[in-house]
């Protein structure tokens, strides 16, 4: 099995954060999914997807109680926010890569259109200036 890149376990983050209910989701749901049959996604990770993830607004944080009879515990839970859920249909991270790629061959192309016309432009304004030249300076006709 091929391991996924951090592009698309950052996308996977948002896939499910968009699929899940309100409620939200913890790191064992992130970790259920991210895990592969001979990968292990540590906790580690996981905490970098979902800070990156906060810091451009696409999650939201919250604490959560989880009652049990022995104890009761916080468990960090996350939301996708509106913006989340339009970079997510946008096609995430891997739809940003190929948005910026194509915005780079259109730059590429203007940019040699630009030159092609200034090579023009400047074999034009040349030719131009020796036609003047020899307009004012014919040799004189002789009769």
């Amino acid at each position: 099995m091929k391991k996924k890149t951090l592009i698309q376990e950052i996308d996977t983050v948002l896939k499910l954060a968009c699929d899940t209910s309100p409620n939200g989701i913890s790191r064992i749901d992130i970790r259920k999914v991210l895990k592969g049959k001979d990968t292990d996604v540590s906790y580690g990770l996981i905490d970098e997807i979902t800070n990156h993830l906060e810091t451009k607004e696409y999650l939201h944080s919250f604490k959560q109680d989880v009652i049990t009879p022995s104890l009761i515990k916080d468990i960090q839970h996350w939301t996708i926010t509106f913006n989340g859920r339009l970079f997510h249909l946008q096609g995430g991270y891997k739809g940003e890569i190929k948005r910026n790629t194509n915005a780079n061959r259109i730059n590429n192309l203007v940019f040699v259109l630009t030159a092609v016309i200034a090579v023009g432009t400047l074999i034009s304004g040349i030719y131009y200036s020796l036609e003047i030249w020899r307009f004012f300076h014919q040799a004189p006709v002789i009769k």
